[in-house]
C-alpha cells in the first residue's frame, strides 16, 4: 500500500509502503504492555491471595509466553516474521516490567525468574530460518545482559511511535 500524496496523521508507517512488522508491533504492543504496567502486576500478586480462582501474574506470564517465544514454529515465512515481532515486545515489555522503579519485590522477582528460565530455554533453540536465529541469538544476550543490571539494560519502549498529533481516530486505550 503506498502512503497518498498528502500527510497522513495516523498512518503506520512513514515510509513508501505499509510497513506491516511495525503496524503488528504497534499492536502487539498496545496489548502486551497494558497487561503488563506495574500497578496491573501487583494487582494480580495481591489478588491470588485472596481469590482462589483469580489470574496470577505467573498465569499471565505463561500465556503470554506460550503465544509467542514457546509456539511451534510457524510454517510460513509471514507468519514466522509477525511471531518474532510479538515475542520481541513480550520480552521488552517483561524487561521494561521487571526494572520499573515502582514495581514490588514480588512482581520483580516472577518476572527475572521468567526471564531467567526464558534465557536458558533459548540457549538450546536454533532456527534454519537465518533472521529468526539471530533474533534467537539476540533475545539471549539481551536476557543476560539485562539480569546482570535490570535498570540499565531495561528497553525504553517497546512499541514505536506512531501518527502526529492530535491522533484522532486511534488513541491509546487508558
Amino acid at each position: 500500500l503506498t502512503p497518498p500524496p498528502y500527510r497522513q496523521l495516523e498512518d503506520l508507517a512513514d515510509g513508501y509502503a505499509f510497513d506491516h512488522l511495525r503496524a503488528a508491533r504497534i499492536l502487539s504492543a498496545g496489548v502486551i504492555e497494558q497487561l503488563l504496567q506495574p500497578d496491573r502486576a501487583a494487582r494480580l500478586i495481591a489478588f491470588a491471595d485472596r481469590q482462589a480462582n483469580a489470574v496470577t501474574l505467573p498465569e499471565l506470564l505463561t500465556t503470554i509466553l506460550q503465544n509467542t517465544w514457546e509456539a511451534p514454529r510457524d510454517p510460513e515465512p509471514l507468519h514466522r516474521s509477525l511471531r518474532r515481532v510479538s515475542a520481541r515486545v513480550a520480552l521488552d515489555s517483561m524487561m521494561m516490567l521487571g526494572a520499573h522503579a515502582q514495581v514490588t519485590p514480588e512482581v520483580r522477582a516472577v518476572v527475572l525468574d521468567r526471564l531467567a528460565r526464558l534465557g536458558a530455554g533459548l540457549a538450546g533453540r536454533h532456527d534454519e530460518d537465518a533472521v529468526t536465529e539471530a533474533h534467537l541469538r539476540q533475545a539471549e544476550r539481551d536476557i543476560a545482559h539485562y539480569l546482570e543490571n535490570p535498570a540499565a539494560f531495561a528497553p525504553k519502549g517497546v512499541a514505536p511511535a506512531w501518527g502526529e498529533r492530535p491522533r484522532p481516530r486511534y488513541p491509546q486505550p487508558p
